[in-house]
């Protein structure tokens, strides 16, 4: 059977251009469905799901359309309503266009992945967004058993965009263990390694690390749910940007008539900064943050090369500093090619 896998969200995913690009661009748009196997980034950690094309070709023609090397253009459209992510609440229109080159060993059960992609991005306000970014994501992985698996994963982003909409450098390791609990479910942990680098903001480099657990559930014909939990450390150069964080995330995905799919997305992010101190009623406490961000997004499958989506997302940060609070609004459409 034919397939084409959509990612969405986040830095750089690797073979998933519109995805990796989404989350370079400033926003970190929601997409119609994610590259959790091959994604070293947390914000797009999410389970790869596939568009059908209907037509159910032969083995033969299977192998003989099968090809180690992938190219792949992409053009992505959003408006932003606070690129920022501020108080300021600067909208702005952009454009993020690119492409990306992936390897792949073998069809099935590749040993070795690697995918490197280069993106253009030109906003009409947010000067500082207006850049080239790149990704190299190499993956190796293999079988303990059956029902075990794992992957190591290495990823450099430059110019990318986290989900702290910062743009710098990113060095990435990260090693990940998926059991298979059943047909239908499947449970996968991990841990990282990541080094952040900033041109502007040194104060700002640091050493990240998290790690997570995943429960990945099939839901009846094409349907799939999804839970995962993340906690996080960030030891900046400056004590005062330097953090804990969890992240809780649910995920649905549903195939609709004809070649579309629906994702719908709830995530929430709570943040402490231990040395960032603010007066609360009178008593000095640590900075806390919270972020609410609901998104749904829908991927139509137009032919065997072509994968078009719409997105939408929107962000709520609160804060015990009444300074950090934000509503955000993102609205994305994305083309992407297969040659």
């Amino acid at each position: 059977m034919h397939r084409i896998t959509m990612a969405v969200t986040a830095t750089l995913i690797s073979g998933q251009p519109l995805a990796a690009f989404a989350q370079s661009s400033g926003g970190r748009a929601p997409a119609p469905a994610t590259a959790k196997a091959r994604s070293t980034n947390p914000d797009t950690s999410k389970a790869a799901v596939t568009v059908r094309s209907g037509a159910v070709p032969d083995q033969r023609k299977r192998e003989n359309a099968w090809s180690p090397l992938a190219v792949t253009t992409f053009a992505r459209s959003v408006y932003d309503s606070n690129i920022g992510h501020d108080q300021k609440y600067l909208d702005s229109y952009g454009l993020i266009a690119g492409a990306s080159a992936r390897y792949q060993s073998r069809q099935v059960r590749a040993p070795l992945t690697a995918t490197y992609a280069l993106a253009r991005h030109a906003y009409t306000q947010g000067s500082e967004w207006n850049r080239f970014s790149q990704d190299l994501n190499v993956v190796a992985s293999g079988r303990f058993s059956r029902r075990m698996t794992f992957e190591t994963i290495g990823e450099i982003t430059l110019k990318g965009s986290s989900e702290d909409r910062d743009i710098g450098d990113n060095y990435i390791f990260l090693p990940r263990l998926s059991y298979r609990l059943s047909p239908s479910q499947r449970f996968r942990g991990y841990g990282a390694y990541r080094i952040k680098r900033y041109d502007t903001a040194s104060d700002r480099n640091a050493v990240n690390r998290y790690a997570g657990l995943e429960f990945r559930q099939s839901v009846g014909k094409g349907g799939q749910w999804e839970a995962s939990y993340r906690y996080e450390t960030n030891s900046a150069q400056a004590a005062r940007q330097s953090y804990t964080r969890r992240t809780y995330d649910s995920q649905y995905t549903a195939a609709l008539f004809g070649h579309n799919q629906i994702v719908g997305e709830l995530k929430y992010r709570a943040q402490r900064y231990d040395k960032r101190l603010i007066v609360v009623d009178s008593v000095t406490r640590p900075r806390m943050d919270h972020r609410f961000q609901p998104s749904i997004g829908l991927t139509h499958l137009l032919n065997q090369r072509v994968v078009l989506g719409a997105s939408y997302e929107f962000e709520h940060r609160t804060s015990n500093d009444p300074r950090r609070g934000y509503r955000d609004h993102l609205v994305s459409l994305s083309t992407e090619y297969r040659w």
